[in-house]
């Protein structure tokens, strides 16, 4: 099945966070911090986080009690970016984000990172773990509210002169998996990042415990 996966690719279309960057701890803990700050209860352990967690995020902090009524969203997702920042040293890339940029690249596939993120933050995370030359495109949106990034899927794939059926998504969440699907393409999910295999099963596209089992 793994090398199923890779045949006739020739772009492949990356995630950041969750799939490259290993920053569900992270993740869990900056929402902890803004659950404890407005005295609702937190999240207990992994399992929960990943049992829950979703886009679009406005959707997930309601389910947490964050009260989107009487605070904008907005302010609440740029608190989250200030303490998610300040713990962003405590994250590391996956051990195989690297080895598998360099192998692929090796192959003469194109690579590219497309994420929820606010691009200049994106660009500057990118740049800061030094995989930035792996890419030939860093694409996060205009803001900080964790939305759909279907379109800015559906105007590259469209831009990139690649066959759909040669391109390939990599991530970690179902939303990975909707945007493969509204842009025509095929997608691998890997179940280390923010949400459970039993979940991202539910895609009907190939799920894997980690990086390393797209080569093995």
């Amino acid at each position: 099945m793994a090398m199923s996966i890779l045949d006739g690719v020739s772009l492949v279309v990356w995630d950041w966070n969750g799939t490259l960057l290993d920053d569900v701890r992270v993740n869990v803990e900056t929402i902890n911090e803004l659950l404890g700050r407005r005295g609702l209860e937190k999240i207990k352990n992994l399992r929960e986080y990943r049992g829950g967690f979703g886009f679009p995020i406005i959707d997930y902090y309601r389910t947490l009690g964050f009260d989107t009524d009487r605070e904008e969203f907005s302010e609440i997702a740029d608190e989250y970016v200030r303490v998610y920042r300040g713990k962003l040293c405590e994250a590391a890339l996956f051990p195989d984000a690297v080895p598998l940029l360099k192998r692929f690249q090796k192959m003469g596939i194109r690579q590219v990172t497309v994420s929820a993120a606010e691009g200049e933050r994106l660009r500057r995370e990118v740049k800061s773990y030094g995989i930035d030359g792996y890419f030939t495109h860093v694409i996060g949106t205009g803001d900080n509210l964790g939305s759909s990034k279907v379109s800015l899927a559906l105007n590259f794939v469209k831009d990139s002169g690649v066959p759909q059926e040669g391109i390939l998504f990599i991530g970690d969440l179902l939303h990975d998996a909707e945007v493969a699907r509204e842009c025509g393409c095929r997608a691998v999910l890997i179940s280390a990042g923010h949400q459970s295999a039993d979940r991202l099963k539910l895609s009907g596209f190939p799920v894997l415990p980690s990086l390393a089992d797209i080569i093995p």
